[in-house]
């Protein structure tokens, strides 16, 4: 299916802006991808260990032990084991904490059980808990981080709440500035283009060119070749850094 809708998209905008192929050969496409990213992005935030890291916008929390995380562009959601309980958490388009839980409160239209104004690592805060439609309860923290403010919101069935309390506090509580220049420096895996430094089968140059033998099906597959293929040397092939 996505196949199929990839090729209606591209007839349209082909028509739309009266494409005229390049006719470029393959050479010039591997100069146009050289240095793209490769995998997920760690800058875009990462998983190591029980904590959660975004080297760009240098901020860290952590997560509950065997809890999935999901990292999205815009949002990271945290699952319970049994997904009877969930961890939001994002940025949220407000000026400051108290006006963040404001709308939050207005919008969501939830019953306020609890708010209080905090400070978390020396962040301002506010914390409000609510229910809703009197079946799911939810801790929210509304937290500035400079000029940003981000929203936690855990939430789960009214009579599971009390036992994932610690957990969602743990997370949100630990919510806190990164200073370690090993996370502030981690870099993604990128493709690269390089020239084969000599003739012979796909896995003896990958070999040749610091590939791990433990990647040299993924690399055969990248470069659309098979492991026994002959190259030759000087031909372009894709590696990851």
């Amino acid at each position: 299916d996505r196949e199929v809708t990839v090729n209606e998209l591209t007839d349209e905008w082909q028509s739309r802006i009266n494409y005229t192929p390049l006719n470029q050969d393959r050479k010039s496409y591997l100069e146009r991808i050289d240095g793209i990213v490769y995998g997920p992005n760690p800058r875009q935030g990462y998983v190591a260990g029980l904590h959660f890291y975004h080297p760009d916008l240098e901020f860290q929390f952590p997560v509950p032990d065997n809890w999935q995380v999901i990292n999205t562009a815009n949002t990271v959601m945290i699952v319970s084991p049994e997904k009877d309980a969930i961890i939001q958490f994002g940025f949220v388009n407000a000026t400051s904490p108290g006006a963040a839980a404001d709308k939050f409160v207005a919008d969501a239209g939830t019953g306020v059980q609890r708010r209080e104004s905090s400070r978390v690592n020396g962040f301002s805060a506010e914390i409000v808990e609510s229910e809703s439609h009197g079946q799911t309860r939810m801790v929210s923290y509304f937290i500035q981080k400079e000029r940003s403010v981000y929203a936690f919101h855990g939430y789960s069935l009214i009579e599971k709440f009390a036992g994932f309390a610690s957990s969602f506090a743990r997370v949100m509580t630990g919510f806190d500035k990164v200073t370690d220049p090993v996370v502030l420096s981690k870099q993604p895996e990128r493709l690269r283009i390089e020239r084969a430094p000599k003739a012979g089968t796909l896995e003896s140059v990958l070999g040749e060119m610091g590939v791990p033998s433990s990647r040299t099906a993924e690399f055969a597959r990248l470069n659309g070749r098979a492991a026994t293929e002959r190259i030759e040397k000087g031909e372009l092939l894709k590696v990851i850094r």
